[in-house]
Formats: C-alpha cells, sequence, structure tokens
C-alpha cells in the first residue's frame, strides 16, 4: 500500500470522539492484534479525564472511505509552530501502537514515516510501545524519521492459553506450580471459597460492584505490606466510567472473584480482546493468605480465557523483582520508548532542547562539548531506559 492511498486527519478528541465510536470498534475487530488499551471502552472512559492526562486528538486514518488506523494523542508545541504527537496513555495501561487493519501494519509506517506532511507534526513520542511498532516503522533510512530507541526494564511476562479448558494447570510447564494450584484449591474448597468471573452486568451483581470491591481489596493488600495504594481516584473514575461503557462491548472486561459465604474476598480486573487479555489490577483479603489467592485468580483467569478461545494472557508490566508472575512462563514481552524526528524544525527543535538538557546536567563547557560529539537523540529519555535481558522474546504486538 502506498502512502498517498491512504488519507490522515487530525481531529480533536472531544468533539470527533463520539461521532466515530462505532467506526472504531469496527476497527478494534478488524485489527489482527488490537492494542488493548485502544479498545472504545477506555476512549469512552478518557472523557471523565482533565487536563494532560486525557487525548487531546484523534489521529484518522482512511482508504477509500473506510477507517483503516485509529490513534488517541496529546499534540503539544515544543515551540511556536512546533507541534509534537504523544501517544495517549489510559491509566494502568501500556503496550501500544495505533489500531491498524492494513497488512504488516502499513499505513502504521505510512503515518509515523511522514508524520510532518499527513498532520503537521515536526517530532512524535511514545513512552510504552508495543515492540511490534518498531517493526512497523523500520531502521532508520532514508524517507524514514530519526528514531531515539529505548527497551525499557520493566517487562510483561506472556502465557500461551491453553487450548484444553477441561484442565489448564495440566500445561503449565512448573510441576512445582501445577502441584501448588491443586493444593491451594483443596485448601481454598475445604473452607467453602468459591470462584466466579464476572463479564457482564445482572440483576445482582454489576461490574461497578465488581470495581468497588476490587478496588477495597486493593487497598486491604497494600496495608498488609504496609505500603500506600496508587490507585487513586482519578484512575477508580476512569475505570469506573469504563465498566459503565463495556455493556456496549460484552465481554471486553472481566473480573476473576473468590467468595467466602457471600463475600468477595479477592478479585483480578483485566481487558480482553480477541487475542489477548491484558491484566489491570488485583487485590484479595490478607485474612485468606493460607490459600494463595493470587495463584487462584491467575489460574481461574486462564481456565476462562482458555473457554473464550483467547491464546495469550499478558500479565502486566512490572519490574523484574515480579517474580510470582515469571512462574507461569518463561516468556516476556518488553515494551519500548521511542522518540522519532519528523522534519527539519523538529530536528532544530530537538537539538536544542537537547543542548539545554546537557547543560543543565553538565555546565556549560562539558554540556557543549557532549552536544557536539555525541549522536542526537531524544532530550527526555526515560532514566531506567536498558537493554532487554538476553533471551528475552517479544511478541509481535
Amino acid at each position: 500500500m502506498a502512502s498517498q492511498e491512504l488519507d490522515f486527519t487530525l481531529v480533536e478528541f472531544e468533539d470527533a470522539w463520539p461521532a466515530v465510536s462505532d467506526e472504531w470498534f469496527q476497527l478494534f475487530g478488524e485489527c489482527e492484534d488490537p492494542c488493548t488499551a485502544y479498545h472504545p471502552v477506555f476512549l469512552f472512559a478518557a472523557e471523565t479525564l482533565r487536563g494532560r492526562t486525557r487525548p487531546s486528538h484523534l489521529v484518522l486514518g482512511r482508504q477509500a472511505g473506510r477507517l483503516v488506523l485509529g490513534l488517541p494523542a496529546r499534540i503539544e508545541e515544543r515551540w511556536p509552530g512546533v507541534r509534537e504527537l504523544r501517544f495517549y496513555a489510559p491509566p494502568y495501561l501500556n503496550h501500544l501502537a495505533p489500531l491498524d487493519a492494513t497488512p504488516g501494519r502499513r499505513a502504521t509506517a505510512a503515518l509515523l514515516r511522514h508524520a510532518h506532511r499527513h498532520i503537521g507534526v515536526a517530532t512524535w513520542r511514545v513512552t510504552e510501545a508495543a515492540p511490534g511498532l518498531l517493526a512497523a516503522v523500520g531502521e532508520p533510512a532514508e524517507g524514514r524519521p530519526r528514531l531515539s530507541v529505548h527497551l525499557l526494564e520493566s517487562h510483561c511476562p506472556v502465557l500461551h492459553v491453553p487450548e484444553d479448558a477441561t484442565d489448564v494447570t495440566a500445561a503449565l510447564t512448573n510441576a512445582r506450580l501445577r502441584s501448588e494450584i491443586r493444593r491451594h484449591w483443596r485448601r481454598a474448597e475445604a473452607q467453602g471459597i468459591t470462584a466466579r468471573v464476572v463479564t457482564t452486568d445482572s440483576t445482582e451483581y454489576s461490574l461497578r460492584q465488581a470495581l468497588d470491591h476490587l478496588t477495597h481489596l486493593h487497598v486491604l493488600r497494600r496495608d498488609s505490606l504496609g505500603k500506600s495504594s496508587t490507585w487513586s481516584p482519578s484512575v477508580q473514575a476512569f475505570h469506573a466510567r469504563a465498566c459503565e461503557a463495556a455493556q456496549q462491548y460484552p465481554g471486553c472486561l472481566s473480573f476473576a472473584e473468590l467468595l467466602h459465604e457471600g463475600r468477595v474476598i479477592a478479585s483480578s480486573y483485566g481487558v480482553r480482546s480477541p487475542v489477548r487479555f491484558c491484566g489491570v489490577q488485583a487485590g484479595w483479603d490478607p485474612v485468606y493468605a493460607n490459600c494463595a489467592p493470587m495463584t487462584l485468580l491467575i489460574q481461574q483467569t486462564i481456565a476462562w480465557l482458555a473457554t473464550e478461545r483467547t491464546p495469550y494472557l499478558c500479565f502486566g508490566s512490572g519490574s523484574a523483582t515480579h517474580s510470582y508472575k515469571d512462574r507461569w512462563t518463561e516468556t516476556n514481552t518488553h515494551d519500548v520508548a521511542l522518540f522519532a524526528v519528523c522534519s527539519p524544525a523538529g530536528r532544530a527543535v530537538t537539538r536544542l532542547a537537547r543542548l539545554r538538557h546537557l547543560v543543565r546536567q553538565n555546565g556549560p563547557a562539558q554540556g557543549a562539548l557532549l552536544w557536539l560529539t555525541g549522536p542526537d537523540g531524544d532530550p527526555e529519555a526515560v532514566a531506567d531506559a536498558r537493554h532487554a535481558p538476553a533471551g528475552s522474546t517479544p511478541p509481535n504486538r
């Protein structure tokens, strides 16, 4: 597909989203592996956010009038007349990439290689991009943006969900984990603990109620560790709005729950696309620690995904110290931070910003020397960027 066959437009989010939401959902379903962070429930939820925490614009790509690319973004002016596109990151969601229904994400490549000509931005930036985005853009070459790439230290274990839903535990490669799961279930069942997965509202229970239980249990668990909760009121409001919007898209959000005597004692929350499930948040009552609630919730989620024929479970990004996730799978994906310059004006502003950054850090003389001798790059490069550990295998998202 040649780039001239595509028509890209930049529209204001607040004005355009209600009119384009149905097309957006259709696009989400047409993508081979859609970015779960850009499911329409989270764009409806973004309407509750304010300021820099919400998208300012939507990038829409059409071919013969059909929507084939969608990207929520923030457009920020780095210098008078010099604009930067920043991928929108919803609260607690990452692995970002445009929704792209074209083969090989060719619409994404066309947009990002020629962003200045298409939508008038001089630079673009994404701090938690799915690894497949780099493959879509390609290596730096003639006619392509100057890229600054960082592999992030945080990682996300990914489990291939067994096809046989009758006994998902048997498919796990960790023999010790298999034994522990069976033992914990026996202990839980002896105490009268039951499990369920909630995916839609009913007359007795709603996704919003499930979210309230999750929030309470998350705070309980954090308190037991002597830590404060990062699940802030604004984040709770965002996901509450997503739960309301999810009634239009049954099965996209889910809560795996453990119950004792009718009371929810453990809960985990996530979002599902046809290809993968991404964990968002979890919590449990420390009183029931002897049953290993998190282990049982994960096993219950895997069993549900197997019945739904969803092939991948992403445990959620975090530091490499989250060894409980690594017990379930040896496959990890590492998000990447990408920064690209798309025009001469963008390059000039980026070089000036880099000079200012180096002078501030190293003093005028040393900073100027580093600026003259060092390579061009992202002046806002993330501080914790590292090379991915040997043996990591990022799936193509």
